[in-house]
């Protein structure tokens, strides 16, 4: 499979074009059943990395839901610099929390040790261990 072909139906970490992929953000967001209506915000911003493959793209933001939860995310992304401009997964964090209190949830791959594995840290929602 050449790099920059479509990703397989399904595959979130794969090569998506930039469009689709903030598409598909908004219409979750929007249409998620947990998510307060209009309290998420996930803007992006696009840094050029001078001899690098690859620029990179970081959205870094805020999802409120119903229950009061929030959940901070901060994900980035290559970025080819060719004109269908499509992203890949870098790296990725989710942090869901109430606020004011310790983390419910984390999600993530910043595990310097295990890069390429997926983490997901639980915590006990009454005492944060």
């Amino acid at each position: 499979m050449a790099e920059f072909e479509a990703s397989p139906r399904g595959d979130p970490h794969n090569w998506n074009s930039l469009a689709n992929y903030l598409f598909l953000h908004r219409k979750h967001l929007d249409s998620h059943p947990f998510v307060r209506a209009g309290k998420w915000s996930l803007p992006f911003e696009i840094t050029n990395q001078p001899g690098a493959r690859y620029d990179r793209i970081q959205i870094k933001g805020l999802v409120v839901c119903i229950n009061g939860l929030v959940l901070e995310i901060t994900k980035t992304r290559d970025l080819d610099r060719t004109r269908a401009r499509r992203v890949r997964i870098y790296s990725f964090r989710y942090n869901a929390h109430f606020p004011r209190k310790h983390n419910v949830l984390r999600y993530d791959n910043m595990h310097a040790d295990e890069p390429d594995i997926y983490h997901r840290h639980v915590f006990d929602p009454e005492t944060g261990d």
